[in-house]
């Protein structure tokens, strides 16, 4: 029997939504950090190098939230119930 799938699940498998926030947060992670290290180095320094750091925070939050986002959440909710009490 064939079974409808959606375009996440085609886009990125049965794992879908933490692979599509994972590669959300990346994106915005590395965008962040390149503009970081531009701001902190200066253009020609930051511009040329500062992918290398963004690149590896990007990654890092990728996988944090592709594989550790049961995690995530429950840190997200247990700051929010701290800040609200």
């Amino acid at each position: 029997m064939i079974q409808k799938q959606s375009a996440l699940e085609r886009a990125f498998g049965e794992d879908g939504w933490p692979t599509f926030i994972g590669c959300i947060a990346g994106f915005v992670v590395f965008f962040v950090a390149y503009l970081a290290a531009v701001g902190s180095a200066g253009w020609v320094i930051g511009g040329a190098l500062g992918w290398i750091p963004a690149g590896i925070a990007s990654m890092v939050t990728y996988f944090v939230c592709r594989y550790l986002w049961p995690v995530v959440l429950v840190v997200i909710v247990l700051v929010a119930l701290h800040t609200m009490g």
